[in-house]
């Protein structure tokens, strides 16, 4: 199957089939936190654009403008203060995305993300399986899961899935893997515990379990230490990630996040 088509193709055609779910059953769809996600995005894509052009140049001039504009900084205040359990990383993909093509391309993002994952691991597990096979399961998955709602869900949930799939890349099938494909699922793995902690959790807890079950079964125990090691590292860069934009927040404006 690896031989015919490349995975980044695979990824595609996987997303196109479960886009074609959420386009038969409507859109994609938003939840209350959605927002909260959205206004991060914002409000970093705000202050990048004030640190280019400069603040002068949208500086308040009538006293209506000044009322405004303190508003607007209170409002900044409380959101550092309130929103802390919200990704500002995940902020900026969801308001980045929106912008640039609507909630489809984030749809598209986080479909693609996940077939591609699955790609990766249907070769792996299955080597000589056809070529066609990868279009049935993901069709199967697409029309009899609810992987299209969740691809589709304007919230970083699917990223879970793509932990727990890149543990098992990573744990069992790593030798398997290209260089930058193991890149990539350490990129993966990284973004998705810094778009949510619960996920950092689920790396703690989930990777030691699966490098246990793969010692008890005598996997290779110097490829057991590169994927610990691996595993290891994705986890302290996502917390130094999320350690640091609040570090960050509490050093500039003085609020807790």
């Amino acid at each position: 199957m690896s031989r015919r088509l490349p995975s980044p193709v695979l990824a595609l055609i996987g997303a196109l089939l479960v886009l074609a779910v959420v386009w038969v059953n409507g859109r994609p769809s938003v939840f209350t936190d959605t927002d909260d996600y959205f206004v991060h995005g914002h409000r970093i894509a705000q202050t990048l654009k004030y640190s280019i052009i400069g603040w002068d140049q949208d500086q308040p001039e009538t006293p209506q403008e000044w009322k405004d504009f303190k508003a607007d900084q209170q409002e900044v205040h409380f959101g550092h203060t309130s929103m802390g359990a919200r990704s500002p990383y995940y902020g900026m993909v969801l308001y980045g995305l929106q912008k640039l093509g609507t909630l489809w391309l984030l749809a598209f993002f986080q479909a693609a993300m996940v077939s591609w994952l699955v790609a990766l691991l249907l070769r792996s597990m299955a080597p000589r399986a056809p070529a066609w096979s990868y279009a049935a399961l993901m069709a199967a998955l697409a029309g009899l899961t609810t992987l299209p709602y969740i691809a589709a869900f304007a919230l970083p949930d699917i990223f879970a899935a793509g932990v727990c799939i890149g543990i098992a890349l990573l744990v069992i099938y790593r030798d398997q893997l290209s260089r930058w494909e193991q890149a990539g699922v350490i990129a993966i793995l990284v973004a998705a515990m810094a778009f949510h902690t619960s996920h950092i959790l689920l790396v703690a807890s989930a990777a030691p379990a699966a490098l246990l079950v793969a010692w008890i079964l005598k996997a290779d125990r110097r490829s057991l230490l590169t994927s610990a090691g691996l595993l290891f590292a994705s986890l302290v860069a996502a917390v130094a990630l999320v350690g640091g934009y609040s570090a960050g927040i509490k050093l500039t404006t003085g609020d807790d996040f």
